[in-house]
């Protein structure tokens, strides 16, 4: 199961693939704390044809910071500006990478991301299930807090096969009976006391957050690929595609003429098409009674 930074990662690996001039990076020399705004930088030396770090935008793991002034012989950064572009200024310990001018900044990926997950829905499913015990003549029942919508009901059949099979009539009701807990419903008519329902569901799926893994969007695992084209996509978009244009997109494109941004909208464009498929197929339209 990927995490979020390894989505960033993979991220990365994309788009700097196809990136003509590759980041230089270094690591933290020493230890620092969140307000310091001098540091040092091993790696950081600029050699004679002036290919070492450069003042301007810095990234230190996912801090984006503005420096001033680097000592070309000791890599030394000094007048620091923390925190810039609304990232985090936080502590970083020695060994950290640090990244000069990063085109494809993990903050911006992170972002990407998250917003390549919130667009998904109602595209891309993320879906969850949930047990009903039926109780005498009661008809309405509590969903769970995120139900978003009913995909399948399903009743354990009588008799020793314990089978699911599709119930006849029900109904989800999004606004709630004003006695419900959790202002979601669904109103199962006639059932036999003590019978089991299973309830399939759409949630919206979930953002995610440092540390987390991707399993927690509420996504299948197969998107894992499609968040991360998309997420290439939407920071594509904002660079400049004739600086992006190498030999090896435009071999891989047959020689089309296209640009990094249009490339990755078309890997996304072909996986949603195939994952809607997907799930049109794992979860099938049932016809039920609606009363």
């Amino acid at each position: 199961m990927a995490t979020f930074e390894e989505l960033v990662e993979e991220c990365l690996l994309n788009l700097e693939g196809f990136s003509a001039d590759q980041g230089i990076y270094g690591t933290l020399t020493n230890s620092i704390t969140s307000t310091d705004t001098t540091f040092l930088v091993d790696g950081a030396i600029v050699t004679a044809d002036q290919s070492g770090f450069s003042t301007g935008l810095i990234e230190i793991d996912e801090e984006l910071v503005n420096t001033r002034y680097i000592n070309t012989t000791t890599g030394q950064f000094s007048q620091v500006l923390r925190g810039f572009r609304s990232s985090e200024a936080v502590a970083h310990d020695a060994g950290t990478i640090v990244r000069n001018n990063p085109k494809f900044p993990r903050v911006a990926l992170k972002r990407a991301i998250n917003d390549t997950i919130k667009q998904l829905h109602p595209h891309i499913l993320a879906v969850k299930k949930t047990e009903i015990t039926i109780s005498g003549s009661q008809v309405q029942y509590d969903l769970p807090e995120d139900a978003n919508g009913v995909i399948s009901v399903q009743i354990e059949e009588l008799g020793a096969s314990k089978r699911w099979v599709d119930l006849k009539a029900w109904r989800f009701d999004s606004t709630g009976a004003s006695n419900s807990t959790t202002g979601k419903v669904i109103d199962i008519p006639g059932g036999i006391a003590g019978r089991k329902v299973q309830v399939v569901y759409t949630v919206l799926p979930a953002t995610l957050e440092s540390g987390n893994q991707f399993t927690l969007s509420g996504l299948p695992e197969w998107t894992r690929e499609l968040v991360v084209m998309g997420a290439c996509w939407r920071v594509a978009s904002f660079v400049e595609s004739g600086n992006l244009i190498s030999g090896n997109i435009d071999r891989a494109l047959a020689g089309q003429q296209t640009n990094l941004a249009k490339y990755f909208l078309g890997m996304y464009s072909q996986l949603l098409s195939e994952g809607e498929a997907r799930q049109r197929l794992e979860f099938p339209v049932r016809r039920h009674l609606v009363y």
